[in-house]
């Protein structure tokens, strides 16, 4: 994949400028988002794992259990000897499994309170406090009675991050079981986007909006990012500005000096999209002809860049326009309305949230 990016053939083999790493670094985080295939085939193994996890009493799972794991669940699971292949590849996407799970607390029977992720902190999945003796489980710290946590044991026993970690987690009444859930996803479901996410473990420092902007752009097929380091060839060059107010996109260079790359696609999020579409055709045409002068002595009049723009941005807004031209279906009322009860009978609307501290908020009106 690497040669056939670079531009290799079968005579001639080109320079490979940037490491596959590099290449392979997600697009959010300045990266090209080229699949790692070896982390993509874990996350797609993944999707097996969790099904042990989630239908271990499928007839697969009953296979798979009796034959390789028959005293213990899938993720306390080893290897062992003499196995199939299918079982190895899919015991190896165990460990990136175990980086996404975390427990959901119902009973709190099954999970045991300093070596399993069952908490949601900045900090982790995991308990930081010191092992004490007499807490074993989770249910050891729930008042059987009431299905409350117990406060003033947290609160003794626990260090302050993790008694706010704990407290914030919501107990229900009906004595549910323990579940394992997938920590990246809203539903707490298994998807291999986010374990492949997982996988490749992007530094988020990293992130920044404008590149989600950039890659967003309906414009033509972006580059590295590379070529936006240099902020004098493309926007501060008194030839290159003249440029830019002639293409009536000079409100993009305002800050061009005193802004970093990023800050500055960033602030193009406030100016009209079209004018931004035809200001990134014309980035990418300046950076072009400055190559064109240092490597060919070749420069292009300013009135035939301009043009060059404006052919580009409409070619491409067309093209877009007949490839993607859809009208959004209306969305419809929905049927569900609410109605009064009938006479003699009473009716409860109910309604709850969450706040970030953890405290639960309910609502019941009676009609």
């Amino acid at each position: 994949m690497a040669r056939f990016w670079w531009g290799s053939s079968d005579s001639q083999r080109k320079i490979h400028w940037k490491k596959w790493d590099s290449m392979c670094t997600l697009k959010c985080l300045g990266g090209m988002g080229f699949k790692d295939l070896s982390v993509f085939n874990d996350a797609l193994l993944g999707r097996q794992a969790w099904r042990h996890v989630h239908a271990p009493h499928s007839l697969f799972g009953h296979v798979m259990k009796a034959k390789y794991f028959p005293k213990c669940d899938f993720l306390e699971a080893s290897m062992g000897y003499s196995c199939s292949y299918s079982w190895k590849s899919i015991w190896s996407s165990k460990a990136l499994l175990k980086d996404g799970c975390i427990w959901r607390v119902g009973s709190g029977e099954r999970i045991n309170v300093w070596t399993d992720p069952w908490v949601a902190s900045d900090e982790g999945r995991f308990i930081s406090s010191d092992p004490i003796v007499g807490v074993e489980k989770v249910s050891d710290l729930i008042d059987s009675c009431t299905h409350e946590w117990k406060v003033n044991l947290i609160e003794e026993s626990f260090q302050e991050k993790d008694v706010k970690s704990i407290l914030a987690i919501p107990l229900s009444f009906l004595n549910l079981d323990d579940e394992v859930t997938w920590a990246l996803t809203k539903n707490g479901h298994y998807s291999v986007k986010t374990a492949y996410m997982l996988g490749k473990g992007g530094n988020l420092d990293s992130f920044h909006q404008a590149w989600v902007d950039i890659w967003s752009m309906e414009a033509s097929p972006k580059g590295c990012g590379a070529a936006e380091s240099t902020s004098h060839a493309v926007f501060e060059c008194p030839r290159v500005y003249d440029v830019w107010v002639e293409c009536g996109c000079a409100e993009m260079c305002i800050d061009a000096s005193s802004l970093s790359m990023c800050d500055l696609v960033e602030s193009w999020r406030k100016l009209d999209r079209k004018k931004v579409i035809r200001g990134i055709f014309l980035a990418w045409c300046l950076w072009g002809e400055r190559n064109r002068w240092i490597f060919q002595q070749q420069c292009t009049p300013n009135k035939m860049l301009v043009e060059r723009v404006s052919r580009l941005a409409d070619e491409y807004g067309s093209y877009t326009a007949r490839i993607y031209n859809h009208v959004a279906a209306a969305s419809r009322p929905s049927v569900k309305t609410w109605q009064p009860p009938p006479p003699g009978v009473i009716k409860l609307n109910v309604d709850a949230s969450c706040a970030d501290v953890g405290w639960t908020g309910l609502g019941v009106v009676g009609t």
